[in-house]
């Protein structure tokens, strides 16, 4: 058979010019001034000019232009949407991950976020960025004009992983972070806020001391409810020393601040912050000793307070409260009506632990008739251990009784 050889070399030839054309359109140009300029008109484009820019670049100018987007720090809203003009008509994925990768060193200035909306009106686009990277175009966005975009980031890592810091590396990277961006930064400094309570205790109560001191807003509830919720009793019992910190912070129970940390709690975690509580005011009053091992067997038993003024511990159960003075021979124990009506009104403004035994030495009423029965002060002397237990038992029984008559 005759062969047009002329007409197949020719259209060989044409075919190779031609992806030698498109290979060449699709090379990313240096950035000069030229383009610089040319960009800058497109981003001070009226919206009737903004529709023709796309007709104006090739592939690679629009990669370029991509990049480009992110080199004034103050660009503004209106800026920001004209050059993404162009980019969003072109809608490649590979553009996706060039918006995507430049946002990293510029994520704390909100105007940028508007790259995911050029994301999120590409439904196939999302669609394949949710799938390469988890993270979600909508809330980066929104989270992003909010300033939130890194607790968003750190709250996914957390939530996807099992709170290591190996883990938490990873899969910051398989959110196709960039270790070298300003982003993967600003995460990884705030690893504290997710991680669990084995590397709180690698970090030490100094370290992890320091972040709740240098942590502001909502940063620190944060790292605050991370703690309670990945801790364990045992683990927060070594970190006994923060809860200063944690109460100075948070206030009383009725304050707006403790109700936007311990609100989102459990139940369970919000015992586990009692129990916590309740052992540092033991040891805080007490020190470490027998009296205060004693004591901590009803950490999770009681409720824990401190005199305002002096080193006198308050241990409050459902019917009694028993007092403990830091430097005192003795306990004394009174039902919780006679404790809040006579004993301490009187006793809230002495100042000293000597001034307060000896008012209530001197005028609380020691069973001399039915009423008072159960008041009983106790030396700490011989089995004094076993006795206050045989004493608490004892109280604990005839009101479960009395309960149980009613």
């Amino acid at each position: 058979m005759y062969k047009v050889t002329k007409l197949e070399q020719t259209s060989k030839l044409l075919a190779e010019r031609f992806d030698a054309v498109m290979a060449e359109r699709k090379k990313k140009p240096v950035l000069d001034d030229t383009y610089r300029r040319l960009f800058e008109i497109a981003a001070a484009s009226s919206e009737k000019q903004k529709e023709g820019w796309p007709y104006c670049f090739n592939t690679g100018e629009i990669a370029l232009l991509a990049e480009y987007i992110f080199e004034k720090p103050d660009r503004s809203k209106e800026e920001v949407d004209a050059l993404l003009e162009p980019v969003k008509n072109f809608g490649a994925d590979e553009l996706a991950v060039v918006l995507y990768r430049a946002w990293q060193d510029n994520y704390d200035n909100s105007n940028y976020a508007r790259v995911f909306n050029f994301m999120r009106q590409n439904k196939e686009l999302e669609a394949h960025f949710i799938h390469d990277y988890t993270l979600q175009p909508s809330i980066l966005m929104e989270d992003a004009i909010e300033g939130n975009v890194v607790i968003y980031i750190c709250k996914t890592a957390a939530y996807e992983g099992d709170g290591s810091y190996e883990s938490f590396v990873k899969l910051l990277k398989d959110f196709g972070i960039d270790p070298a961006s300003r982003l993967y930064d600003a995460c990884e400094q705030r690893y504290a806020l997710v991680c669990n309570g084995r590397n709180y205790m690698k970090m030490g109560v100094e370290v992890v001391g320091g972040y709740l001191d240098e942590l502001q807003g909502q940063d620190k509830r944060i790292f605050m409810r991370n703690m309670l919720r990945s801790m364990d009793s045992f683990q927060l019992k070594t970190f006994v020393s923060l809860v200063p910190k944690f109460n100075m912070y948070l206030g009383n129970s009725e304050g707006e601040t403790y109700r936007k940390v311990m609100g989102k709690l459990s139940t369970e975690v919000k015992s586990k912050y009692n129990l916590w509580q309740n052992q540092f005011f033991i040891y805080d009053v007490l020190g470490k000793g027998d009296r205060s091992d004693f004591w901590l067997a009803y950490a999770d038993a009681g409720m824990m307070t401190k005199h305002e003024h002096a080193d006198i511990l308050f241990i409050t159960f459902k019917t009694f409260t028993a007092i403990e003075f830091a430097n005192s021979e003795a306990a004394y124990f009174f039902a919780n009506d006679y404790m809040s009506d006579v004993i301490y009104p009187m006793i809230n403004t002495l100042q000293t632990e000597e001034e307060v035994e000896k008012w209530i030495y001197d005028n609380a009423e020691w069973g001399s008739d039915n009423s008072h029965k159960d008041h009983w002060r106790k030396a700490h002397m011989g089995n004094w251990q076993l006795d206050m237990k045989s004493y608490i038992s004892s109280i604990i029984r005839k009101a479960q009784t009395k309960r149980d008559e009613d």
